[in-house]
Parts: structure tokens; C-alpha cells; sequence
């Protein structure tokens, strides 16, 4: 008996030294999509054209989205749109990592 009962304890250690050492490895958040971006906007009355700063991590591919019925896919780190109209605006972008991997970061803008 006593024999069975050694190689089933050698497993359990086995199996939990394994679990103790893949908690270190797990993904962090680190590695994941972070949207951001800044807003260059001088205060200029419409027509203006207002530039966007991506200042984005861990991503390869991005989605503007200016409100005003302008959409981009622009992955240049500076990019711009005119806005012909005065009013409240939400800037959207959209950062996208691994797949299923995505964020976004949404701010206003009030063009005079």
C-alpha cells in the first residue's frame, strides 16, 4: 500500500510547484492595448482643423472617430480633421492589440 501511495504524492508536488511557477507568467496589464491620445486645439473658430496626438501602447492597428461624420484608420502618430461646424465634439480612438485585445480612450472637444 504504502508503495501506490508515494508516486501519487510525488505527483501532487509535481502538479503544485507547476501552478506556483505559472502565476508569474500570467498577462499583465502591461501588454495590453492602452488607447490615448492629446488634442492640439487653438481656440480658432470653425472652419478649424484641430490636430490629435495617438499616443497609444501595445497596439497595431487604430479607429478615429471625429463626430462629425469623419472616420480614419490612420496609424500615424499625429493626424487631423477639420471641423466646419462650432459645437460640442467626442473624439474617439479605438486601439487594437491582439485579437479580442481592444481599447479606447474618448475625449471632448468644443469648437467655437
Amino acid at each position: 500500500m504504502k508503495r501506490k501511495f508515494i508516486p501519487f504524492l510525488v505527483f501532487l508536488a509535481t502538479a503544485f510547484i507547476a501552478c506556483k511557477k505559472d502565476q508569474g507568467t500570467s498577462n499583465t496589464s502591461s501588454t495590453k492595448a492602452q488607447a490615448s491620445f492629446t488634442v492640439n486645439y487653438d481656440g480658432k473658430s470653425a472652419p478649424v482643423t484641430v490636430s490629435f496626438t495617438n499616443t497609444s501602447k501595445n497596439a497595431n492597428s487604430f479607429i478615429w472617430d471625429f463626430d462629425d461624420g469623419t472616420k480614419s484608420n490612420s496609424s500615424y502618430t499625429t493626424v487631423t480633421n477639420t471641423y466646419y461646424n462650432s459645437g460640442l465634439y467626442l473624439i474617439v480612438l479605438q486601439a487594437i492589440g491582439a485579437p479580442g485585445d481592444t481599447s479606447e480612450d474618448i475625449k471632448p472637444i468644443n469648437i467655437k
